[in-house]
């Protein structure tokens, strides 16, 4: 969530979980240890939903970096200059979370051409290494004109990543089908 006051939604959220059940507890006359256990497992419950999509947006995140650096190496292979390339990132990934990020990246840089400015637009998705990893290959791109063998090489790592998001995907979806 990328709203300032995330935290404090979810830290109110939290305490109306609480006094929901505890209040549902007294009206049902149930013994204070019980009320309590109901409220913990509820955040619990409601904290395991989280940390989910958060993993959930995570995989997203890294599929769509492995779609970017796939579309960049493709588009400078092409012979297209790699500001024209940065300004068609958004192209990259279909992806609803991930394609709002890149079309403000791309609004960023082609306004101010700062590519600084614009990484900083990406860091709204996922702050970590591969961000600034992809912004190091990024200035190095701008500068040189070309892909260099450490792009090639994030690419290809990204690939492995995106490979075993899928395999693990794949094996998913083969238990719900399994169980159901």
């Amino acid at each position: 969530d990328e709203r300032p006051d995330a935290l404090q939604i979810y830290l109110r959220s939290q305490f109306y979980i609480f006094i929901g059940t505890v209040t549902i507890g007294i009206v049902f006359k149930l013994p204070g240890i019980q009320r309590l256990l109901m409220a913990v497992m509820l955040i619990a419950f409601s904290n395991t939903r989280l940390e989910r999509k958060i993993v959930l947006r995570r995989n997203v995140v890294e599929r769509s970096f492995y779609k970017i650096y796939r579309f960049i190496d493709n588009q400078i292979a092409a012979g297209i200059k790699p500001t024209d390339v940065l300004q068609g990132l958004h192209e990259a990934t279909d992806d609803p979370l991930v394609k709002p990020l890149l079309i403000r990246f791309v609004g960023r840089y082609s306004l101010t051409l700062d590519l600084d400015q614009a990484i900083g637009e990406l860091r709204r998705l996922q702050a970590g290494k591969d961000v600034e990893t992809l912004g190091t290959q990024l200035r190095q791109l701008l500068v040189t004109g070309t892909a260099g063998r450490s792009f090639q090489r994030t690419e290809a790592l990204l690939f492995t990543r995106y490979f075993s998001l899928s395999q693990k995907q794949s094996e998913t979806v083969r238990t719900r089908l399994l169980i159901a």
